[in-house]
């Protein structure tokens, strides 16, 4: 309950007292949960920082190192609102917040380095296996096929193998037209040859005849 004197502003006479009747569950209801959470509370502070409701704490406690406060006052009365936590409560939930953000951003670490190494290791792949192509184009003239990626190296890889099933018909139909030509010069030589047999075969004949 609180109480307080009535004067009649006239004379200064005391007319009664006024006695107020305070449910402090129905107040606390009205109040967040995280208020009511142990190592906080809410009081109200009278002007020499005496708590006159709400949870009593130690005298000096808002100051002390070990709880820290945030307070309004009403420049009338001179009374305070003052919403105390205990200190502890505040580094323990700092510290979890400071764990969280190291555990995050060690995860996070983990994946851009996993990522990098999966990035590296698929570029590095592709280059080995174009330079595989390479020498195997050069040792044999011709080149197996490869299942080369999407990325740029992949188009390079692509292109070359183009390029190499190109060049490889192209000497396919070199050798083909080698081969032709051959027989063409062969077809003419025995055409050139065949009238010049049928000739000296007639003429040994003929000068056998004679003989």
């Amino acid at each position: 309950s609180l109480t307080k004197l009535l004067r009649n502003p006239a004379t200064l006479e005391n007319d009664g007292m006024l006695v107020m009747i305070v449910n402090f569950d129905e107040i606390r209801a009205l109040v967040p949960a995280v208020l009511n959470k142990k190592g906080v509370s809410h009081v109200v502070l009278s002007e020499d920082q005496r708590v006159v409701i709400g949870e009593a704490f130690d005298e000096g406690a808002l100051d002390s190192r070990e709880r820290g406060a945030i307070a309004v006052q009403n420049p009338r009365t001179g009374w305070s609102v003052a919403h105390v936590i205990n200190r502890n409560l505040l580094l323990r939930e700092n510290m979890e917040i400071l764990i969280f953000t190291v555990i995050s951003a060690a995860a996070m670490l983990a994946a851009s380095v996993f990522l990098s190494l999966y990035a590296s290791r698929s570029i590095s792949r592709q280059l080995i296996m174009l330079g595989e192509a390479i020498s195997e184009m050069e040792s044999t003239g011709s080149i197996t096929q490869r299942d080369f990626g999407e990325d740029e190296v992949g188009v390079i890889g692509r292109h070359f193998l183009s390029m190499a099933q190109a060049n490889e018909q192209l000497q396919k139909k070199l050798m083909k037209l080698s081969v032709m030509e051959k027989e063409a010069e062969f077809r003419a030589l025995q055409t050139q040859i065949n009238p010049h047999f049928l000739y000296n075969t007639l003429s040994s004949i003929y000068w056998l005849c004679k003989l």
